[in-house]
C-alpha cells in the first residue's frame, strides 16, 4: 500500500519518525510530482493493522512535532 503524507513543514521530521519503523515498514518514495509537500511512502509488514491511513496519522500525532502540526495522511489515488 502505498500513502502520502501531506505537509508543509516537518517534512525531515515526518521522514525520520516514519523511516524508524519497523513494523510497519515505511519506504520513502519521493514527493508527489504535482504536489510538492506530500510525502511518498510505500508501507509494507502491515499485517494485523486494518487502517494503515489511521495508524499513520497516530504515530504523527503522537511525536513531540505532531501536537500542533497541520498534516493529513491519505491512501494513494484518493483526494479525502
Amino acid at each position: 500500500m502505498i500513502v502520502n503524507v501531506d505537509a508543509p513543514t516537518k517534512q525531515q521530521e515526518i521522514l525520520d519518525l516514519l523511516a524508524k519503523q519497523e513494523k510497519p515498514k515505511y519506504t520513502y518514495l519521493g514527493k508527489h510530482k504535482l504536489m510538492k509537500n506530500q510525502l511518498r511512502f510505500e508501507v509494507t509488514d502491515a499485517e494485523g493493522i486494518a487502517d494503515v491511513v489511521a495508524y499513520t496519522k497516530g504515530l504523527i500525532k503522537k511525536s513531540p512535532f505532531g501536537i500542533a502540526l497541520v498534516f493529513r495522511v491519505l491512501e494513494d489515488g484518493k483526494f479525502w
